[in-house]
């Protein structure tokens, strides 16, 4: 577990990761999951030395967002490609700009939660940090958090099977980081529709 603490601290103050076989990378975030909790799954991508994010070497108008589950916390293991897709549907990509340092991710799993968000995209920036890059991102928090923007490093989905596609269904979501405006860890739960 040693190496997911780190992988959390990286995630959190936005800072590069090397791993067998993926090389120097940047965590955007750590999905958590209530089914196997020791497993967790890591949403990478790569900068080039401009700080500005790699194509995807299937559409060159996409970032190169993908994704490597940590066994245990520990051990990397590629994703499976349907499960790749299955989560593809839940964080899709929307736009990239056009400086190629930012772009959005829809997470549509919010539209199926009691939540007060200001939208459901999350905001992916890459930028300059001494000698190196850093990459975050953010979600626009809604009315009842005063419309802060929180850095997300982990977002926590409690589901449970169901007879019926897509076979899982979601109870709650909760989205942790730390506040934009400081360094104040903030976490939120948003339950089922």
């Amino acid at each position: 577990m040693a190496y997911a603490f780190v992988l959390f601290l990286n995630v959190a103050f936005a800072q590069p990761v090397t791993l067998a076989p993926l090389g120097k990378h940047y965590p955007v975030l750590v999905l958590e999951k209530n089914e196997n909790p020791q497993n967790l799954l890591v949403a990478y991508v790569q900068l080039d030395k401009e700080c500005r994010f790699l194509s995807s070497p299937h559409d060159d108008k996409q970032p190169m967002f993908d994704y490597y589950w940590l066994m245990d916390g520990a051990r990397y293991k590629p994703v499976h490609p349907m499960i790749k897709s299955g989560i593809g549907s839940r964080l899709k990509f929307k736009s990239r700009d056009a400086s190629g340092r930012a772009f959005t991710l829809r997470f549509t799993d919010l539209r199926e939660l009691q939540q007060d968000l200001h939208t459901n995209d999350i905001q992916v920036l890459a930028r300059r940090e001494g000698v190196d890059c850093a990459v975050e991102a953010h979600i626009e928090l809604g009315p009842s958090d005063g419309h802060r923007i929180l850095r997300l490093s982990r977002i926590y989905s409690e589901s449970s099977k169901s007879f019926l596609p897509p076979f899982r269904k979601i109870r709650s979501v909760r989205l942790k980081g730390v506040l934009q405006t400081g360094s104040t860890p903030f976490a939120r739960t948003y339950p089922a529709l």
